[in-house]
């Protein structure tokens, strides 16, 4: 096991998850932190992966024509809700 040293900005975070009964230690408050960075970092992979994917259609020539602003608008409006929606993660 190893051993983490909280930084003194945090330590009262820490302690008062502990004391609010929602963790047994320290220990699990860091593992929760944990989980949800290796959530993030695994959601913005996918999200590398599917830009790439894009970029890689468009190399061979797939893509679509936007005529006017106002398509172009709700296109990239459509794309930043797909976007905001999917780093909220899935709905409880």
């Amino acid at each position: 096991m190893s051993s983490v040293l909280i930084s003194a900005s945090l330590q009262p975070f820490v302690e008062r998850e502990v004391s609010s009964g929602k963790f047994r230690s320290p220990a699990e408050v860091v593992e929760a932190g944990l989980r949800l960075l290796q959530d993030r970092e695994r959601r913005l992979e996918a999200l590398r992966d599917e830009i790439q994917e894009g970029l890689d259609n468009l190399d061979d020539g797939q893509g679509i024509l936007l005529p006017d602003e106002t398509a172009q608008h709700d296109f990239f409006e459509a794309i930043k809700s797909e976007g905001r929606a999917a780093l909220k993660g899935p709905t409880t």
